[in-house]
């Protein structure tokens, strides 16, 4: 086997790492099973290695130099692991990419910034498990969405599935079963093990705190491989089942198809390519990806969402690829069929629900508005118990593909809803990607003594009171998600409140139990208040201080104070169309205009600014009296001559659906 000189790691010694971390990734301990595991690794390298060969054929004299010139001056060092180009000379970002393929560099530095890097890395990382596979909801969640991505790509088969369980299963209990350890050592060798995205981020993760050496002794990784081990090894199971059930039912396919024996190693291995190409495989994702798990900023689990899109792409890519071999067309047409079948299938089971409740569309496009941003464009159930009183279930929790349908979602809210902009869609798209980690954002609420739009502690607490709710709040983090659950469930039961007064209803806990599908609850009229009003106030204000601050800060002149005043009360007209359509959305959801108005009035909303949102009609902004006279004290003038007759154009301005701005410009 010529390998160019590089050194094979995979075949190395294994250095004496801890037994607690190798029980941890699911150490296979038969020789065999590690044998075929290590064959699948080394087609790897082969390919790496070629892929390093053909860079130096090709770069050589261009960009790689035997020497050094100005330009490309540094050395590619990594000893035999980089044979092909190693000793050789690059551009410092050449130099890192090409050495850094195969893993991330270890974050070895005993400074403090690579200590804090590991820190943050590690107490982000503990979150992350306990609130995935420390969760039972989010482990019944992995098994509904497997099984959705099998009947994706064509290959839900309930035999296959039983089959596929009891083989992980005898793995996981160590049954001596030589049938099913065959079965094992095959799968290995084919790359279908332990590939799950989740579990293989979390291990990265293990991987950077401990500087790159588990065979370092680290008493407190080794309680954690411990505490998480039957969790992980579900999680990895279930994976593993999907996997290996999607395998064997497109053997099958494959094998009468083409007329050719299931045993045909060439057939098993273009199976087992497709698989990987079309399942999440934590290998298949990019190292770029990869990397974000160390940006304490960037979202949660980024693999699994890129992982999604890679495989959804390869499923059309596959079916298609079918489609036009003979033999295959009608496995092609089938997946095609099943793609669509699945899509179509998990859209309509809200709507039916929704018929069902008597819930019109004009309901739903209302209720969206009062639903929270990560869940506005979700594939949403709802109910109406009257009086502006809802309960919805958001389904995309247990459906992966989600994050290719939530944007074409926003963009389709977007042609209807004025003040819902298309560019919400790539919110959609990149929302995975940039969402505050759970732990950042905790850490970001207490920065701002503020959790959503309520407050974490009161100014007029003690400091040991302070410190109580601060700690609580950060400490939720880190709380396994079935501890919250099953708190939930027995504040349920026992009719107990949970923080901010919140009702839980037995029955929904228990569905939530089992199912992962939680049931939300939404009182209009309190969200109205405490939510869209105090927000629109709040922006609102903002403007007015805005357009003081810009007057104070120079002299104007009367063509500068036209166009802040335009703009100024066009930003403002946005605010109040969106505000007015909230106000539209909770009629339609059954809320009384006597509720609106009580609302309105404990939201400090005047009277005159009631009574036009109330009518849809734009009450622009104008400095007062009190205002334009400290101004003066300031030596700043306002051409109110000017501005007043831009303020009896808009006036007035109807708040309509399809109205965005339609004062003119400011000079007119």
């Amino acid at each position: 086997l010529a390998t160019g000189g590089r050194v094979l790691d995979v075949v190395k010694a294994r250095k004496p790492i801890s037994p607690q971390i190798r029980e941890f990734w699911g150490e296979y301990k038969d020789p065999y099973v590690n044998y075929a595991r290590t064959i699948s690794k080394m087609s790897q390298f082969i390919e790496t290695t070629k892929f390093y060969k053909e860079v130096r054929d090709v770069g050589l004299g261009k960009f790689l130099w035997e020497s050094p010139i100005p330009s490309h001056a540094t050395k590619i060092e990594g000893g035999q692991k980089f044979a092909p180009i190693n000793d050789l000379f690059t551009t410092k970002e050449m130099a890192q990419a090409l050495t850094t393929l195969e893993e991330l560099p270890a974050i070895k530095g005993a400074d403090f910034a690579s200590k804090a890097m590991r820190g943050i890395i590690g107490a982000s990382g503990a979150v992350n498990i306990s609130k995935t596979v420390l969760s039972h909801q989010t482990q019944v969640r992995n098994v509904s969405g497997g099984g959705i991505m099998l009947a994706f790509s064509g290959r839900f088969n309930p035999k296959e599935l039983k089959n596929a369980t009891a083989t992980v299963a005898a793995d996981l209990l160590k049954r001596d079963n030589p049938a099913q350890l065959e079965k094992i050592k095959d799968y290995a060798r084919l790359g279908l093990l332990d590939e799950a995205v989740v579990t293989g981020e979390l291990s990265g993760v293990l991987k950077d705190i401990s500087k790159g050496d588990l065979s370092i002794t680290n008493p407190r990784l080794d309680a954690v491989a411990k505490l998480g081990k039957p969790a992980f090894d579900v999680y990895q199971g279930v994976d593993n089942v999907m996997r290996i059930a999607a395998f064997e039912g497109d053997l099958a396919k494959y094998a009468k198809a083409l007329k050719t024996s299931p045993k045909d190693p060439a057939l098993r291995k273009k199976v087992a390519q497709n698989v990987t190409m079309t399942y999440p495989t934590y290998s298949r994702v990019p190292l770029a990806i990869k990397g974000m798990r160390r940006i304490p900023v960037a979202g949660n689990f980024i693999s699994f969402p890129a992982e999604i899109v890679r495989t959804g792409l390869n499923t059309f890519k596959l079916a298609k690829e079918e489609m036009s071999t003979p033999g295959l067309r009608e496995i092609g047409a089938k997946r095609f069929g099943s793609m669509a079948a699945t899509t179509i299938a998990i859209l309509s089971l809200p709507r039916i629900y929704n018929h069902l409740n008597d819930v019109s569309s004009d309901e739903l496009k209302a209720l969206r508005r009062f639903i929270p941003d990560w869940s506005a464009n979700g594939n949403i159930a709802s109910t109406n118990h009257g009086e502006g009183k809802w309960d919805y279930v958001d389904l995309d929790y247990t459906d992966p593909y989600s994050y290719l349908k939530k944007p074409l979602m926003a963009a389709m809210r977007a042609g209807g809803e004025p003040d819902i902009h298309y560019w919400e869609a790539f919110a959609e798209i990149v929302r995975p990607f940039s969402d505050e980690r759970i732990l950042m954002s905790k850490m970001l609420d207490l920065s701002r003594n503020q959790t959503g739009n309520r407050v974490i502690w009161n100014e007029t607490d003690s400091w040991d009171e302070k410190a109580t709710k601060a700690l609580a709040h950060l400490g939720d983090a880190f709380t396994p998600g079935s501890i919250n659950s099953f708190n939930k469930l027995h504040k349920a039961a026992t009719g107990q409140k949970g923080n901010y007064d919140r009702e839980y209803d037995l029955s929904d806990e228990v569905v939530a139990q089992f199912l992962g599908l939680r049931t939300s609850k939404i009182d209009v009229a309190r969200s109205l208040e405490i939510f869209k009003l105090r927000d629109f106030n709040k922006e609102v204000r903002s403007l007015s201080g805005g357009f003081t601050n810009e007057i104070r800060k120079k002299q104007l002149t009367d063509d500068e104070q036209v166009d802040l005043y335009y703009n100024t009360n066009q930003k403002r007209f946005k605010a109040w169309q969106s505000m007015y359509r909230d106000i539209e959305a909770a009629k339609t959801l059954g809320l009384s205009e006597a509720k609106i108005v009580q609302a309105m009035k404990k939201s400090g909303v005047g009277k005159t600014d009631r009574t036009a949102l109330r009518n849809g009609k734009f009450i622009p902004y104008w400095p007062d009296t009190s205002t334009t006279l400290k101004l003066q004290r300031e030596g700043r003038e306002i051409s109110r001559g000017k501005l007043l007759n831009l303020k009896k154009s808009f006036t007035n301005q109807p708040l309509l659906d399809d109205t965005y701005w339609n004062a003119g410009s400011p000079r007119q």
